[in-house]
């Protein structure tokens, strides 16, 4: 006995539909990445009356502080008080990175596949 097997199908794939469900999960991971990092950086900030620390913010185009002296204290090579922030440092996103990059990777990785 002999046996035919013929498989044919048609694929229509709606690109528009496909490509806004993509940049929607996109944004949403980003936004999450986002809100980790800052959560996971925030130990690292420098603290004396809370305004650096208390100005991180996250959006989906990443994650930001804002005082009139942030960027100074960012870049400084003085050391900081570790009375409320025990990890307090200049740099302090590399800082965290180096501890928590491979957990940020991850998680993005888990939130892009939906």
């Amino acid at each position: 006995m002999s046996k035919v097997s013929i498989l044919s199908w048609r694929l229509d794939l709606n690109e528009a539909g496909v490509t806004k469900r993509i940049r929607k999960l996109a944004d949403k991971t980003q936004l999450a990445l986002a809100q980790e990092v800052l959560e996971d950086d925030t130990p690292f900030v420098p603290y004396w009356t809370g305004q650096t620390s208390n100005s991180g913010q996250a959006t989906e185009d990443g994650v930001s502080w804002e005082t009139d002296y942030v960027r100074e204290i960012y870049f400084s090579s003085r050391e900081f008080g570790k009375t409320v922030h025990p990890l307090a440092t200049s740099q302090w996103h590399e800082k965290s990175a180096a501890v928590n990059l491979d957990k940020w990777v991850e998680h993005a990785q888990k939130n892009m596949k939906g």
